[in-house]
């Protein structure tokens, strides 16, 4: 027995209403990070998840100076060469 596309749906919708919220919740926000992800890895295209105002300087010159300070100092390496 093969079901019409409108049977079909009307089933997913009897599922989907009785599904608890929070799951309902749950996979939407799942499939929106997972196609987020793809698009990142794929395209190279980074979401700014920073928050906040790009004109409040004080706050900009604090995240540079933290992205700064967490970079591991790098040293130059003498090579003698005989």
């Amino acid at each position: 027995m093969r079901l019409s596309s409108e049977d079909l749906f009307g089933r997913r919708r009897q599922m989907w209403a009785s599904c608890p919220d929070w799951v309902q919740t749950m996979i939407p926000k799942n499939i929106r990070e997972t196609i987020k992800a793809k698009i990142q890895l794929e395209h190279g295209v980074w979401e700014d998840h920073r928050e906040g105002f790009t004109d409040d300087w004080a706050a900009v010159a604090a995240e540079v100076q933290s992205q700064i300070s967490s970079r591991a100092p790098t040293r130059a390496t003498l090579r003698i060469q005989s």
